[in-house]
């Protein structure tokens, strides 16, 4: 079964305030397409509809989870009595077995060095190509890039990328910043590219509720990509979820700061809907009730009627008794 059909079983969960099998249906979604952001949104979703927020409908105690039954040993016949064998025979047995293993990871640390390693030198490749580009190479002569230097940019790009492919984004993001200090003509493609790795490290942050972390590395991606509402929405969302775990004035903070990124992918697209699901609970949670139904009303307006965006909107619209436009 693809993603779209677990998608479309779990909306149907959600119609029919099935939550459990929802957030099952979109974890196997998430398994077969982990990128997809919609998947998410609908986890989200679902988890806050299961464990309703203070700000709608009190959370019920979780049942206590039924006793585990006791494992016990299945029963087995006893093993007759077998005449032991000499104990000279055990210790050569254990002796060739000590023989058989040390051989065996012989073969496998020789055959990491001769067949699998890479060379010494690709490891210091990075600083290789930078150092060459930095001595002994002539400057720009009648405004054209010496070959030499064009060449290890162009290695320094390559080798960007290899960490990329290989998801080390880190030593990417080092590798292209490396790129980028030098002012090539294509620095500004290579800022959106150095985004999108900054943005998949946050990601994977985000997913492991690092949302600390993550903020930092958003920031660095809206930094470099200022126009991308999916970078402004995604650092709004996190520093969000930040302020729900926070108390006093470093909740309040964070929730400025969503709120700030949040009106910001709103305006770079005015037709982003989850920027406006987001901005209404942050809202909301700052105090700021007015502003928080003005954003869900938002939402009935621009999204079609029956969609899955809408009818959420006029749900929590209802719970907050307030009237949908």
């Amino acid at each position: 079964m693809n993603a779209d059909q677990l998608v479309q079983q779990a909306l149907e969960a959600l119609k029919a305030e099935d939550y459990p099998r929802a957030k099952a249906l979109l974890k196997k979604a998430a398994s077969v397409a982990p990128l997809r952001s919609d998947i998410r949104e609908l986890m989200v979703y679902a988890i806050e509809r299961h464990q309703p927020e203070n700000n709608f409908e009190p959370a019920s105690p979780p049942e206590p989870e039924p006793p585990r039954p006791r494992r016990t040993a299945p029963s087995r016949p006893i093993p007759t009595r077998r005449q032991a064998a000499p104990k000279s025979s055990w210790i050569l047995w254990l002796v060739g077995v000590l023989i058989l293993l040390g051989v065996l990871a012989g073969l496998a640390v020789a055959g990491y060095f001769l067949l699998i390693r890479p060379p010494d030198t690709v490891g210091d490749e990075e600083e290789t190509i930078a150092s060459r580009e930095d001595s002994g190479t002539p400057a720009r002569e009648n405004g054209t890039v010496p070959p030499a230097v064009r060449e290890n940019r162009e290695r320094l790009y390559q080798l960007a990328h290899r960490y990329a492919q290989e998801e080390n984004y880190r030593q990417a993001i080092e590798t292209m910043e490396a790129l980028i200090e030098k002012d090539p003509p294509e620095a500004d493609a290579y800022r959106q590219e150095l985004a999108k790795w900054y943005f998949a490290v946050a990601m994977t942050q985000y997913d492991l509720r690092e949302y600390a972390a993550a903020t930092e590395d958003f920031q660095h991606a809206t930094k470099l990509h200022g126009t991308s509402t999916e970078y402004h929405f995604w650092l709004g969302q996190t520093y969000y979820l930040k302020g729900r775990n926070e108390s006093g004035s470093q909740k309040k903070q964070a929730l400025n700061a969503a709120r700030e990124s949040l009106e910001e992918a709103i305006r770079i697209d005015p037709e982003n809907l989850k920027a406006y699901d987001i901005l209404a609970k942050t809202q909301i949670a700052l105090g700021s009730k007015i502003q928080g139904v003005e954003c869900f009303q938002e939402i009935i307006r621009r999204a079609p009627p029956e969609s899955f965006e809408a009818r959420r909107a006029r749900e929590n619209l209802r719970n907050m008794g307030a009237p949908a436009p």
